[in-house]
């Protein structure tokens, strides 16, 4: 074989090694280091830079294309090839004037105009990389790979029609380009077309069975259906064929940490990171397991991985950035004052105490809100606590702590307003016919028992609203987003929940009594520890009532800080605020049944509207059996 026959032979199996790898190994097996001594080859060595390339040893590829340039530095494809190197390298000025200089010896070569598009795609100049793109394109439409690129451009500006254009051109330009329907998979996840999503991850690994992003990414779809089985069994697929891929890891930590398996969630948050030291995410999931989950909490190491997200993220701010920022801020009020990390310990436990697990609870309003919840879909709305109807609410634990707020102002006459929670009021679902709660809150306008009772599944409720919530929200959502049961307080240090006196609930609220007198007792407070200490026990503030209140059996959703969501603005007719409030969800698909107030004129006919009303929708949209009950209770 002449040097010009075997150029022609390795320039046409590299040519055929485009869609198959074996093509390129035979340019290697045949391009041994006694052929190329003899043929004294420039084009020869390139060739081989590209087959060393394409399989994946970068190395090698680099070495033979700078015997190429060596020979000739006016090799194009010589000093493609290096550019490709310091391009993987992240050398981009580098890799640049090679890319430059293969166009300047060959202006038709597609390939450098690719890598230059690769350099500003990683940079974030989508503008530029997709000018050259395109000019790969322009030089040979059958070149694959920049419509590929192309296609991630606009998958990462989340304009999915233009991805999905382009990943289905790379797929009829290659029908075995494995990339392309992963990536496919991954628009149809993003856009909840599940079904779709499944079937192109499947092709891909129908392709490459070995591509370990795929298996990650089935488990991430099957996770988000709440299959938490089958999420497990593909994260550690993963795993199995890249155990140095960190983002399964992660995955598998999510399932342990909604599990409650702290130990196993925090094992496989530190492997992620061990394994991708740019991977933020688990950085974020780990900060917020000893923030909240380890006991005791873990402040410092919890400070310490929120600010490493931030790094990370710091050019690429999101709803996650802004979560760690107010994180770090609040445990930098708990480090800086032992006092507040007692009050802090001592809230947390009441509140495990008080959580309300699983069941069916009532909220009594009127006729005319609930019609706006079931026809229209309206959202739920809590409001902040300062514009709840009884202006003596949450003032029970303060008088039994004996902190006000208008006492802690050192005779300045003025004290900082202190945040308070966003609340949604309930009762255990066996009061939702209750003589003495029509009365207080099942009204129409300023009438008694002419409203209604609707009652909600707790459990669905959480869910629908954990569906809705943005992706940092879902994250923390089980700590922030609880029901709990309100107690009851005698006046002599009793304790009254679920009917019965609880002693458990009474220790604590002398621990945390003792904890608030230190403070109040402490002589060298910093300016904002009052309104800490203020904030934090507001967050329990409502879930403490007298006594004479203990018929309600009321429970209460709390939240803190409702992250995520937007506050609302309401004034009455002098232009004063009247509510501020959030909205949530529908609540459609949780109502288990309604009741009619017992004074409401028509009962029958509003009980025969809602029940009809639900008959018609699909069983979608609804849950099995919605029962519409009428009060008849004895009503003067």
């Amino acid at each position: 074989m002449t040097k010009e026959e075997l150029i022609d032979k390795v320039i046409q199996l590299n040519k055929e090694g485009e869609k198959d790898k074996n093509k390129n190994q035979e340019v290697i097996d045949l391009l041994t280091d006694e052929v190329l001594k003899k043929e004294e080859s420039d084009i020869l060595h390139a060739e081989k830079s590209q087959a060393y390339y394409r399989l994946g040893k970068f190395i090698e590829s680099k070495n033979e294309a700078e015997r190429a340039l060596y020979k000739n530095p006016n090799n194009a494809k010589g000093n493609n090839y290096i550019g490709y190197y310091f391009d993987d390298q992240k050398d981009y000025k580098k890799a640049e004037e090679h890319y430059f200089k293969a166009i300047e010896i060959d202006p038709d070569y597609a390939h450098p105009y690719n890598g230059l598009g690769n350099i500003y795609y990683n940079q974030k100049d989508y503008t530029k990389a997709e000018e050259y793109f395109f000019k790969a394109i322009e030089i040979d439409p059958d070149y694959v790979h920049p419509y590929y690129n192309l296609g991630n451009i606009y998958d990462i500006q989340k304009d999915y029609t233009k991805a999905e254009e382009y990943y289905q051109k790379t797929i009829e330009k290659d029908p075995e380009y494995a990339h392309a329907f992963n990536n496919l998979g991954n628009i149809y996840a993003n856009q909840k077309d599940y079904t779709k999503a499944e079937e192109h991850y499947f092709k891909t690994i129908e392709i490459d069975p070995d591509h370990s992003l795929t298996y990650n990414n089935l488990g991430n779809i099957y996770y988000d259906n709440k299959d938490y089985t089958k999420a497990e069994e593909y994260y550690l697929k993963a795993i199995e064929k890249d155990p140095d891929y960190a983002y399964p890891y992660n995955g598998l930590g999510i399932i342990y940490y909604n599990q409650k398996d702290y130990t196993k969630a925090e094992e496989y948050y530190v492997k992620a990171i061990e394994l991708g030291p740019d991977a933020d995410s688990p950085l974020f999931n780990l900060g917020l397991l000893y923030y909240l989950n380890i006991e005791p909490r873990e402040l410092e190491k919890a400070k310490e991985y929120f600010l490493e997200y931030i790094y990370l993220t710091k050019d690429n701010l999101n709803e996650f950035t802004e979560r760690a920022k107010t994180f770090i801020k609040e445990i930098d009020e708990i480090l800086n004052s032992a006092e507040l990390k007692n009050i802090v310990t001592s809230k947390d436990r009441i509140k495990n105490i008080l959580k309300f697990n699983d069941g069916e609870i009532s909220h009594f309003t009127s006729l005319t809100t609930v019609n706006f919840l079931v026809k229209d879909c309206s959202p739920f709305r809590l409001s902040e606590a300062t514009f709840l109807n009884d202006s003596s609410e949450g003032k029970t634990l303060f008088d039994f702590l004996n902190y006000h707020t208008e006492s802690n102002t050192n005779n300045k006459h003025e004290y900082t307003f202190a945040k308070k929670p966003f609340i949604g009021s309930f009762v255990h679902a066996t009061k939702h016919n209750d003589l003495a709660l029509w009365r207080l809150y099942g009204k129409e306008g300023s009438e008694e028992g002419r409203g209604c009772s609707i009652t909600l599944d707790s459990k669905v409720f959480l869910q629908i609203i954990k569906d809705n919530a943005t992706e940092a929200t879902k994250q923390n959502f089980d700590n922030e987003f609880q029901f709990y049961k309100v107690a009851y307080w005698d006046d002599n240090d009793n304790f009254i929940l679920d009917n019965e006196l609880n002693q458990e609930l009474a220790t604590i609220m002398l621990d945390l009594k003792k904890n608030v007198e230190a403070f109040k007792n402490k002589t060298d407070k910093a300016p904002e520890e009052d309104l800490n200490v203020q904030e934090a026990l507001n967050e329990i503030a409502y879930l403490f009532k007298n006594k004479e209140y203990q018929y309600e059996n009321e429970i209460r959703l709390v939240i803190k800080d409702p992250f995520g969501y937007e506050k609302n603005f309401a004034f009455d007719g002098s232009n004063t605020p009247s509510k501020i409030y959030i909205e949530l969800c529908s609540i459609q698909k949780c109502i288990s049944s309604i009741s009619i107030g017992p004074k409401t004129p028509n009962k029958d006919d509003w009980a025969a509207y809602f029940h009809y009303y639900f008959d018609q929708l699909p069983d979608a949209e609804k849950m099995d059996k919605v029962k519409i009950m009428v009060s008849t209770l004895p009503y003067k």
